[in-house]
């Protein structure tokens, strides 16, 4: 047994620059995984910061959108659609911050108690102080005299300048007499 004797055998142990070469390429393999490892962990942090500062910037072009029942001055006007035990709900839209909303839309989804009649927009895109939207709706049996309640919603999107699509659900509803709009947080679709 040559293996095991005393000098070792250079032919079956190597000599000592291959032992070296050993030893190196073994602590190179060990900073090389703790290199990868550490610039993996840079990598996530990055990418964390990099969606902190996408929705730092979505929020910062995002508009704050009002929604309140106002009293048709032109109650007139949907005359012709109005029924027996009907009555006309108008909401009016407005932006209370400077960020402007663009391409907005109103939607109703189906609804036996609610249709909606017509939608307006004073211009094309929603800027504080400057520019309202109204939509009417024409409730069906809202039966004040027994006070019972009505609740209905309806969906308004819009984007804002970045090109951000957001969907707004607006609830709508009376209960002893009183309207209430309540809107829910504003979601990103895309």
């Amino acid at each position: 047994m040559s293996m095991f004797q005393y000098p070792f055998p250079a032919d079956v142990w190597g000599t000592v620059s291959d032992w070296v070469m050993v030893i190196v390429t073994f602590f190179t393999a060990i900073f090389l995984y703790r290199t990868l490892r550490s610039q993996k962990d840079v990598q996530h942090a990055q990418n964390r910061f990099l969606e902190i500062e996408q929705i730092r910037l979505r929020e910062q072009f995002k508009p704050e959108i009002q929604y309140c029942s106002f009293n048709d001055e032109d109650e007139n006007r949907f005359s012709h659609k109005m029924k027996k035990n009907s009555e006309i709900l108008s909401v009016s839209v407005k932006n209370l911050s400077d960020n402007v909303a663009i391409n907005y839309k109103f939607h109703l989804p189906e609804n036996p108690q609610a249709e909606m009649l017509d939608w307006f927009a004073s211009q094309p895109s929603l800027i504080k102080y400057n520019g309202h939207g109204e939509v009417h709706f024409l409730i069906r049996n809202p039966n004040y005299e027994n006070r019972i309640p009505f609740l209905f919603h309806f969906v308004f999107t819009y984007n804002d300048l970045i090109g951000t699509k957001y969907e707004q659900r607006v609830y709508c509803g009376m209960e002893n007499g009183v309207i209430s709009i309540r809107s829910h947080i504003p979601e990103i679709i895309n």
